[in-house]
């Protein structure tokens, strides 16, 4: 009997493929939270907060890192992907991401915030921006920034709590945010729609939540009907 031939292996999938499909859902999250902001109502507030949560669904940093051991030349990005979920459990699957992932979408006076988590942080005591994920978070920033109109303007607002010092925490802070600044500008963004400032520890940290920075991103949008609306997107480096 003829020996049966082998199936070829196929070739590993291009390396852009994960974080272009972050970036895809990225803006997706983003022009949803658009179309929301155009009329603000409690119920568009509350649509919007509902497709976020399904959009940001993705396995824990720690699981990815993890499996990403069994293959040694295979680099992960560990950036936000689409689940799907079964409907007879979205509820109490939002409920479980919200808590899991500290989303949360607050409403103010022509105002929508929105914190969105990700999987890349500093080390500790060090403001340094070397990690291969990071630096594709920020690229990914940088292009969806690039996207956006003149008039929209951009926030870094850097955090700390290493040190028992608070000045040193004041420090580190405006370092981390500093750097963020300058690898926009490095990609692209115009400085004069930048400005970074410094927090230190003044935002309560839990102690599983050490090593934190966050970014603030602070869209301004003119509408007839608002005269100003403000999305302020929120991305949490820890």
């Amino acid at each position: 009997m003829a020996k049966k031939k082998k199936c070829p292996e196929c070739p590993a999938g291009e390396k852009w493929a994960v974080p272009y499909a972050d970036f895809l859902s990225l803006l997706l999250a983003l022009f949803i939270a658009l179309y929301a902001i155009s009329a603000v109502n409690t119920a568009k507030v509350e649509a919007l907060k509902t497709e976020i949560i399904k959009i940001f669904d993705f396995p824990d940093t720690k699981a990815v890192k993890d499996s990403s051991k069994n293959s040694k030349n295979e680099k992960q990005f560990d950036g936000p992907g689409i689940a799907i979920q079964n409907s007879d459990n979205t509820a109490e699957q939002q409920n479980t991401n919200n808590e899991r992932y500290k989303i949360s979408l607050d409403q103010a006076e022509n105002q929508v915030a929105i914190d969105l988590p990700t999987g890349v942080k500093f080390d500790d005591k060090s403001a340094e921006i070397y990690n291969p994920d990071m630096i594709n978070f920020i690229k990914i920033i940088s292009m969806i920034i690039n996207k956006m109109p003149e008039s929209v303007s951009v926030e870094i607002r850097g955090f700390a709590n290493d040190y028992d010092n608070k000045l040193d925490d004041y420090k580190l802070g405006s370092d981390r945010a500093y750097n963020v600044l300058k690898m926009l500008i490095s990609n692209g963004i115009d400085p004069k729609r930048l400005r970074y400032s410094s927090f230190g520890d003044s935002v309560k940290i839990k102690n599983s939540d050490l090593k934190l920075a966050k970014i603030y991103f602070r869209v301004d949008i003119k509408d007839k009907k608002v005269q100003m609306s403000v999305l302020d997107i929120i991305s949490e480096i820890k």
